[in-house]
C-alpha cells in the first residue's frame, strides 16, 4: 500500500468513528431531547448506510467495525409506535357476559340485524423486527360504531348500533396472518377515523402484551389529530393503512411489527 493510500484510508476510518461517536452524544444546546428508541430505529438504515458508503471507499472490510457485524444480513424493521389504549377497551365484567368475541364484527350471534355503515375488511401480518412472521399472536380490535358510539358507555344503551359488535378478536396463523370484518372508521369528538389494535402473547399460561395502538386509514386527513402526531414522525406511516375500495367494501391492509 502507498503512502497516500494509507493516509486516505487512515483518514476515512478516522471520519467514520468522529461520525459515529457523534450519534452518541447528547442533543445539541437547542432544547432537543435524546431520540427515543423508536426514531433511533428508524434513522438506523440510514447510518448503516453512510457506514457503508465510508467503508467501501476506505478500502476497510464491512465487519471491521463494532456495530455493523450482521447487518448484510437482513434489514431490521422498526416497532409499530405505540398509542394510547383509549377509555373504551372492554372490562373483565364484559367478556365474562359475551361470547360473541369473534373477527366478525359485522354480526352479533344471536341478532338478526346487521351493522349500519360501510363494510370494511382489515388484515396484515404480524412480524418481528427480523422480518419473520409471528404466529399464534392474539389481535384484538375495538371501534365506534357507524355513529361514533362505542360499545361499553352509558350511551350505548341509548342510541348505539345493536347490530355491530364494537369489538373482536383472531389469531394469528403460522404465516402471522390476520384478518377482521369491521366497519370502516368515522370520526367523531375531535378524533380522526381510528381502530383500536392489541396484539398479545400467551406464554406459559400468561398473556404479554406486545402493542397497543390505534390505526388510521391512508387517503384521511390526519393533520389535525393529537393522537396520531404523539407518534415520531419518522414513524407516523407506520400506522397508516393502505386502502383499497370496491363496490362491496374498503379494503385495508396493515402489517403490525412487535418485539417477539
Amino acid at each position: 500500500m502507498t503512502l497516500q493510500a494509507a493516509m486516505t484510508r487512515s483518514a476515512l476510518t478516522s471520519m467514520l468513528l468522529t461520525s459515529s461517536a457523534r450519534q452518541l452524544t447528547p442533543a445539541a444546546a437547542d432544547g432537543l431531547a435524546e431520540p427515543s428508541h423508536a426514531d433511533a430505529a428508524a434513522a438506523q438504515p440510514e447510518r448503516i448506510a453512510r457506514r457503508r458508503l465510508v467503508l467501501a471507499a476506505s478500502g476497510l472490510p464491512l465487519l471491521a467495525l463494532p456495530g455493523l457485524a450482521g447487518a448484510s444480513g437482513g434489514t431490521t424493521l422498526p416497532l409499530t409506535p405505540r398509542q394510547s389504549e383509549g377509555p373504551f377497551y372492554p372490562q373483565q365484567s364484559f367478556f365474562a357476559q359475551r361470547s360473541d368475541l369473534d373477527a366478525d364484527l359485522l354480526q352479533v350471534a344471536g341478532s338478526n340485524a346487521s351493522a349500519r355503515g360501510t363494510p370494511m375488511a382489515l388484515s396484515g401480518r404480524v412480524l418481528n423486527t427480523r422480518g419473520e412472521p409471528v404466529g399464534g399472536a392474539l389481535v384484538e380490535i375495538w371501534q365506534c360504531d357507524a355513529g361514533g358510539t362505542y360499545l361499553y358507555t352509558a350511551q350505548t344503551l341509548r342510541q348505539g348500533d345493536p347490530g355491530f359488535q364494537g369489538f373482536g378478536r383472531t389469531v394469528t396463523d403460522a404465516q402471522g396472518r390476520y384478518a377482521f370484518r369491521t366497519l370502516r372508521p368515522v370520526p367523531y369528538g375531535g378524533r380522526v377515523p381510528h381502530v383500536h389494535v392489541k396484539v398479545a402473547l400467551t406464554e406459559r399460561g400468561a398473556r404479554r402484551e406486545l402493542l397497543t395502538t390505534q390505526v388510521y386509514l391512508r387517503g384521511d386527513d390526519l393533520s389535525g389529530d393529537f393522537v396520531i402526531r404523539s407518534a415520531p414522525a419518522a414513524l407516523r406511516d407506520r400506522l397508516i393503512a393502505s386502502v383499497q375500495t370496491t363496490p362491496a367494501e374498503v379494503r385495508a391492509s396493515w402489517d403490525i411489527v412487535v418485539a417477539a
